[in-house]
């Protein structure tokens, strides 16, 4: 039997098991791609983005490969090539991010820390990715709004007094006696 998650609730869900739960449902079919066959690969990738952790060294850097797979499973991103190349690439980041906010976590820190749009997508689909985020954007009131739009404790990674400063508790409708401050 297949559970479906729903993406609300799949965020909530470690990262760990989520990709176990993927993981058992193509381990049959997965056994029988060529993992160096470029075609075989991204229609193995398409299903479940996680086995791109199966593919050749070099399908790892194929740009359009990794797109297919965290286009699938944003988390994927973590079995795309070791150098950080694609980890780096804007278009592969965005789509990973608007699979899986915590897909964040894998982009390479050049954009975590200075891309405002690869940040913003990662944070409307899941604003505790700001977790990831680098220190600027942790500190912008605007982008601690827009994570707590999504999940209204994001303000957690935020530094306390610039979140109260800027109103952003009384914007988003919370009261510090209702978060425990």
């Amino acid at each position: 039997v297949c559970h479906v998650i729903p993406k609300q609730e799949k965020r909530k869900l470690p990262l760990l098991l989520t990709h176990t739960h993927f993981e058992g449902i193509m381990s049959s079919k997965s056994s029988k791609v060529d993992w160096k066959n470029k075609e075989a690969v991204r229609e193995a990738v398409a299903k479940d983005g996680h086995l791109l952790r199966k593919a050749s060294k070099d399908l790892k850097k194929d740009e359009k490969t990794v797109l297919i797979a965290v286009t699938k499973n944003g988390p994927a991103l973590q079995h795309a090539d070791l150098t950080g190349i694609l980890r780096g690439n804007r278009k592969i980041a965005i789509a990973a991010c608007n699979e899986d906010g915590e897909s964040l976590q894998f982009v390479a820190s050049d954009l975590r820390n200075v891309d405002r749009e690869v940040v913003r997508v990662a944070c409307a689909t899941n604003g505790d990715a700001l977790r990831f985020a680098g220190d600027k954007f942790k500190k912008d009131p605007t982008m601690v709004r827009h994570a707590m739009e999504s999940w209204p404790l994001a303000f957690e990674h935020a530094p306390l007094e610039s979140v109260w400063r800027e109103g952003v508790f009384y914007e988003t409708g919370l009261r510090a006696d209702k978060v425990g401050y």
